[in-house]
């Protein structure tokens, strides 16, 4: 049976350097998610017969690099072309003003990741990840 988690444990920082290494740090950490979006969706699938917990991954990894350079690229916004914000109640001043702190990709997914989803055109999981490491830099700059 495949312990889905110690994977990812041992894994995903060997392979977010690899895809970030071939392909950026925008572009790594997205195929890196949809690496593991598709591991936890055929983890049933898993035959140790075909190759070690270790190798598995990195198949997928290869598999979703392959069709990252394959895909056309999109095109890029016009700044008239993107969507206007919803008119939210403002944030409290300091938690504004820490967000503002953070790089865009991780200011955006702070907020709700499904709307910035559709804002930015990547997979929720991207963001899952992106919202992750701003909330770590939102609490070390809260935190001074």
């Amino acid at each position: 049976m495949l312990d889905f988690d110690a994977a990812y444990a041992e894994h995903h920082t060997r392979l977010l350097a690899i895809a970030i290494d071939r392909l950026g740090c925008q572009d790594g950490a997205d195929v890196v998610a949809n690496v593991w979006a598709k591991a936890w969706k055929r983890r049933a699938s898993y035959d140790p017969a075909r190759g070690t917990v270790g190798a598995w991954p990195y198949r997928i990894c290869r598999s979703v690099m392959i069709d990252h350079f394959r895909r056309p690229k999109l095109l890029t916004l016009h700044e008239s072309d993107e969507p206007e914000a919803p008119d939210d109640p403002p944030d409290p001043p300091d938690l504004a003003a820490a967000i503002s702190r953070l790089p865009d990709d991780m200011a955006v997914a702070v907020r709700t990741l499904n709307e910035a989803a559709k804002m930015l055109g990547c997979p929720t999981m991207t963001l899952h990840y992106r919202a992750q490491n701003g909330l770590r830099r939102l609490r070390k700059i809260l935190a001074a």
